[in-house]
């Protein structure tokens, strides 16, 4: 018989076996003085004589993860050349930053709570085919015009309407992320809260309320403002955060605020004189964007500007 602690138990054995073996697939040779257990040290310093299949194996998930954020980061800079019409060439440092808000905004969302269920803030559904998507990420920035959107549907509560839709805003904060802002137009005939057409919009403001207390303050005033309120937009079952509903400026304005409907005229893409710095809308009646007229009246009417103007 063996002295104690010399001779080797059947369980010592059958687990020096089993280590053996699993060295051996990985291409690592057991050393015989050594346990079926071998300390951090010593195993990292033997991961060099892995043969590189084993290496490889080993490796994948973290040669996966530097691919993965890498990529990221080089379609970031691509996404953000394309945003502002330039060519800028991807330098180390910019590479870092673009490397630092990837990983920082997964680390950020990894820490989302999770969402209330009893949540104050409406809901608001968009539902369309992959193919659908792909056809607006393909026309990005977008571009205003009827023949943009695409088939869908939309969901508010139990009310289901179909719907055409499309991405709305040239700016590169509405397009260029994953969180896009949407323009909706209810199909049939269908109306929401008196609207077949508004807006979902993703604000980039630091304070995005800010625009809803103006609105609210001028409509007390009796003011005639567009319906500007918070929401939880989902876009296939998929939760994008919260957005703003804008409601076109529309006739429907004007019979919310029992007005009689007529020509309305936008002046947001008025153009600035560059010897005084003064905007034109304030010269010619031509600039202005009329976006609601009475029916059988041309767009080229302009008879209350030019009584304004005048």
């Amino acid at each position: 018989m063996g002295q104690p602690g010399i001779d080797e138990t059947t369980r010592e054995r059958e687990a020096k076996s089993l280590w053996v073996r699993a060295l051996a697939r990985l291409g690592i040779a057991h050393r015989p003085h050594e346990g079926p257990l071998v300390g951090p040290v010593g195993l990292f310093g033997r991961l060099w004589h892995l043969r590189l299949p084993a290496a490889l194996f080993l490796s994948a998930p973290a040669l996966f993860l530097c691919f993965w954020y890498g990529y990221g980061a080089l379609r970031a800079h691509l996404a953000y050349n394309r945003a502002f019409g330039q060519s800028e060439p991807l330098t180390l440092e910019l590479f870092h930053l673009h490397l630092y808000d990837q990983l920082s905004r997964d680390w950020r969302r990894a820490r989302i709570p999770t969402l209330p269920s009893d949540s104050e803030l409406p809901a608001y559904f968009l539902y369309l085919g992959n193919e659908e998507l792909d056809k607006l990420d393909r026309k990005l920035p977008p571009s205003d015009g009827k023949g943009k959107y695409v088939p869908g549907y939309f969901r508010r509560g139990k009310r289901v309407f179909k719907a055409d839709l499309r991405y709305r805003g040239n700016k590169h904060w509405h397009w260029n992320y994953a969180q896009k802002s949407w323009k909706v137009r209810l199909r049939g005939g269908g109306f929401l809260d008196g609207e077949n057409v508004f807006g979902l919009i993703n604000t980039p403001e630091t304070m995005p309320f800010g625009e809803e207390i103006v609105l609210g303050i001028a409509r007390e005033q009796g003011l005639m403002t567009p319906e500007y309120f918070p929401l939880r937009l989902y876009v296939n079952n998929a939760y994008l955060g919260v957005y703003y509903y804008a409601a076109q400026p529309d006739e429907g304005i004007l019979r919310e605020s029992n007005r009689f409907p007529g020509n309305l005229f936008s002046g947001n893409e008025g153009p600035v004189d560059p010897v005084t710095g003064v905007s034109r809308l304030w010269l010619e009646p031509t600039v202005w964007k009329k976006v609601a007229s009475l029916e059988g009246e041309k767009d080229e009417q302009r008879r209350e500007l030019e009584e304004l103007l005048d």
